[in-house]
């Protein structure tokens, strides 16, 4: 039963009112948890904010209750960035001496490459430069006068069992034309005026003979090659210009190589031979032994060929012994002109008596002498202007004077 003045729509109308009419402070809860459930932003940045302040009253009082702890780790952060700086100051210095190692050792290499070049080039300079023993100045004077003796003997041989005639025949007077500029026309004048028995004749036809072997031979020792006469003066004005530039032991290396490895054809050579011999005919045909000019030639070949190939033999040693094996002087063999003026500290007179004036004139030479010129650098550099050139006559030629062959010479002899 229903109570009086009330109905079913007042309770439902009651009933409403009550629900949707919450109190102030059921609102603000209930707006609040509206909030959070429709964004979640609201509370969470109320926690946020409570933390902050929170977290930043620690810091004070944290900052205010802990002043004298925080010298510590400053101390600590100092010294580990020393320490730093050390370290880097230490890399540095290591990457620097490695470098510098690295350089070293590249100059090292350098150094060593550069070093076996060089004992290189010292190996080969010492090869081109070093000989074997040189001849001594004994053993070439030696071998010079061994060289006049073979001349001597084979001269003496040349001059045996011949006989001389008186005349002045045409085969005579061709032969002295074409030995005048072999001997000099004084030689040739005392060869063709020669008055007295054949034992004077003999002795001057000798004579002529010496002189003509021993200028020979000296001739033949100073040329570089027999095959031109322009090739060896070129050849020779080479090494007259490398004497003047370079130390003397390499030009006398110069010297001794060009020598050995300038060949002598073997035609220039058997040409060389037959004109010596063609000479030592002339001389003959000169000193008017009897025999027909056309014959002279094999007879003297058949006869003194021997020795006259030990002549030629004995040059052609005492050339390669002064031209090749010679290195650190110059041993220049040499004889004195016809006409010459005699100088005793060059020369020695063949016969006794000697130079009786000092204004005698050398008739020719039989024997020759020997030279020996050295270079010396006064500083030690290789300056040309400062070369000093020495010279020393080793052995003396030996000569004949006109004096000495006058008496053996008729009223038209012409000097």
């Amino acid at each position: 039963m229903l109570f009086p003045g009330w109905s079913w729509r007042s309770y439902r109308q009651d009933n409403n009112s009550s629900q949707s009419m919450p109190s102030s402070s059921e609102r603000s809860r209930g707006d609040e948890r509206k909030r959070d459930s429709n964004t979640g932003v609201t509370v969470a940045r109320k926690d946020h904010n409570t933390r902050k302040e929170g977290g930043k009253r620690e810091q004070v009082g944290g900052s205010n209750s802990s002043d004298g702890s925080r010298a510590k780790p400053t101390n600590k952060d100092a010294e580990i960035h020393r320490l730093r700086d050390d370290l880097a100051r230490a890399q540095k210095e290591v990457q620097e001496k490695e470098d510098e190692i690295r350089e070293l050792k590249t100059r090292l290499e350098q150094s060593q490459a550069l070093s076996l070049t060089r004992a290189h080039e010292l190996r080969d300079v010492q090869t081109w430069l070093s000989v074997a023993a040189e001849p001594s100045e004994q053993e070439i004077i030696r071998m010079i006068s061994h060289l006049n003796e073979e001349i001597y003997q084979c001269s003496a041989k040349l001059v045996e069992n011949w006989s001389f005639s008186p005349g002045d025949t045409d085969t005579r007077q061709d032969a002295c034309g074409r030995i005048a500029g072999i001997l000099g026309q004084v030689m040739m004048n005392t060869l063709r005026y020669t008055n007295g028995d054949d034992s004077e004749r003999e002795t001057v036809t000798q004579i002529a003979i010496q002189a003509c072997l021993t200028g020979w031979a000296c001739w033949y020792i100073q040329r570089w090659t027999f095959e031109y006469d322009m090739a060896d003066q070129i050849i020779a004005n080479v090494y007259y210009g490398i004497q003047e530039a370079e130390l003397p032991i390499i030009a006398g290396r110069w010297r001794s190589l060009t020598q050995q490895h300038v060949v002598t054809s073997p035609e220039a050579e058997v040409r060389m031979k037959s004109e010596l011999l063609g000479y030592l005919c002339d001389i003959l045909l000169a000193s008017g032994i009897q025999v027909e000019g056309e014959c002279i030639y094999d007879m003297v070949s058949s006869r003194f060929e021997g020795s006259v190939n030990d002549v030629v033999k004995r040059t052609v040693d005492a050339r390669k012994t002064i031209g090749i094996g010679a290195v650190s002087s110059d041993f220049i063999p040499f004889t004195v002109g016809s006409g010459d003026t005699f100088d005793d500290t060059k020369m020695t007179a063949a016969y006794k008596g000697g130079a009786r004036d000092e204004k005698e004139r050398v008739l020719c030479t039989i024997e020759m002498g020997i030279f020996k010129r050295d270079v010396f650098i006064e500083n030690g550099g290789g300056d040309p202007v400062n070369r000093d050139y020495r010279g020393a006559t080793l052995k003396t030629a030996k000569v004949v004077l006109e004096s000495q062959v006058r008496e053996l010479v008729n009223e038209f002899a012409r000097y």
